[in-house]
């Protein structure tokens, strides 16, 4: 005789009907989930998200802010130019001047090999100016010239100085243009030459100098920019030169690369503090991997929808993932520590655990939500998106935590039984 004893588990409280329509109900919440994250999913592996640190996204909206816009719909957003600090590495003249034909020299090769790579430049240095002087006086370039005085006698023969740099003329305007372009120059050694007075193949004196680039036609002026500056600085190094770039834009898009990293470290970390949370309050694996996957597509969920709806990201953006995951944590274990009290009422625990913190998780939600969505109201359009997409994200954290949470536990259980259960299968086989 078969003397083994089968435990049998069903929801005391609502007989089949109730089960079967809790099934429906569990089945269709892990349907819509998986095409939402399906959909954010292919969002965000189409469209790279890109979190903007431009300033306008934090001016307010005013009426000059809605003229640079239509500015901007009319001719295009223009970028900045490129400044290049230019010195040399054991601190050389820069304007010695077989110094200055190497930097036109130079130029020519960044010109070259930023067209490589698809780039249209217009580069001024201080070489190209003098360049464009001795082509403008006499169809020349300044690698026929042996010295500054040969070239300055021949750009203008009645070359003289003053207090104040190269007289007049051309060469004054040189000097003029020079002076935003070099670090305290001294051109007493070329007065001296010019005068007669000092050695005829002197040269003016400056450790540093400034070059402006200026891309044409780009639609991404900031990694353009980039571009650039890896180019300059292998070509730099070869003619002994430091060449440093700055610009707005550059400045934009290594903040933005920045932010891209802090993304990524920002949610490891919450991810491990989420891990260690649910192994200490839970020893039960499903109970710590259900919630922590289902939290983390949460924020893909989030950010595919912004992504879609072309929501203009900031890094404020950044802050909504470790928020998504520390609320969603919470949700999480309140709702398996009240299914936990149950195990004798089999898979149906989870919907009752779902109908008695209804009311309490439910008003923790909404008061968070309307909390963050009152940004709306801001001023500042980088604050009343980043609220709205944290209200977004808080709302995705709490269906996923709670509603998809638990539909996931009660498929399982339907399946394989409650833990409680299974035991006492076990321990009934004994005898």
């Amino acid at each position: 005789m078969d003397l083994t004893r089968h435990v049998v588990e069903s929801d005391n409280d609502g007989g089949p009907t109730r089960d079967t329509g809790t099934r429906r109900l569990a089945i269709l919440a892990t349907t819509i989930w998986a095409l939402l994250l399906f959909a954010s999913t292919y969002r965000l592996a189409t469209h790279e998200l890109e979190f903007s640190s431009d300033l306008d996204h934090f001016r307010p909206d005013s009426s000059e802010a809605e003229a640079q816009q239509r500015m901007f719909e009319l001719y295009g957003e223009q970028g900045q130019p490129l400044f290049l600090h230019i010195q040399g590495t054991d601190g050389e003249n820069l304007l010695e001047w077989n110094a200055v034909k190497r930097h036109l020299e130079l130029s020519q090769q960044i010109m070259n090999s930023t067209s490589e790579v698809g780039l249209e430049i217009q580069i001024t240095t201080l070489a190209s100016i003098l360049d464009n002087m001795a082509k403008a006086e006499g169809n020349r370039s300044i690698t026929e010239f042996q010295n500054w005085r040969s070239f300055a006698l021949a750009v203008d023969p009645t070359a003289t100085c003053s207090l104040n740099g190269l007289g007049q003329g051309a060469l004054a305007d040189a000097a003029y243009v020079g002076a935003s372009m070099l670090g305290s120059p001294d051109y007493q050694p070329l007065c001296d030459a010019l005068s007669g007075t000092g050695v005829s193949d002197a040269s003016p004196i400056s450790t540093v100098q400034v070059w402006f680039i200026e891309v044409m036609n780009s639609s991404n002026v900031g990694h353009d920019h980039d571009t650039i500056r890896e180019i300059v600085s292998q070509l730099g190094e070869k003619e002994g030169l430091t060449i440093q770039s700055v610009s707005y834009d550059l400045l934009t898009h290594d903040v933005d690369e920045a932010t891209r990293g802090d993304l990524f470290r920002l949610a490891l970390v919450a991810s491990g503090a989420i891990i260690i949370a649910l192994s200490i309050a839970f020893r039960r694996l499903r109970y710590v991997v259900y919630p922590f996957i289902l939290l983390s597509t949460s924020i893909l969920m989030v950010y595919g929808i912004l992504s879609l709806i072309n929501a203009p990201l900031t890094v404020l953006e950044i802050a909504v993932a470790p928020l998504v995951l520390g609320l969603g944590i919470d949700f999480s274990i309140h709702l398996q520590r009240a299914a936990d009290h149950r195990t004798k009422e089999g898979p149906g625990r989870w919907r009752n655990a779902i109908e008695e913190l209804s009311i309490p998780l439910g008003l923790a939600a909404i008061t968070t939500v309307a909390a963050l969505a009152s940004s709306v109201v801001s001023p500042l359009p980088a604050l009343r998106w980043f609220g709205l997409a944290a209200a977004l994200g808080v709302i995705l954290a709490f269906a996923s935590s709670t509603i998809v949470l638990a539909s996931f536990h009660y498929l399982h259980e339907s399946k394989y039984g409650t833990p409680g259960a299974r035991q006492a299968s076990k321990q009934s086989e004994m005898f």
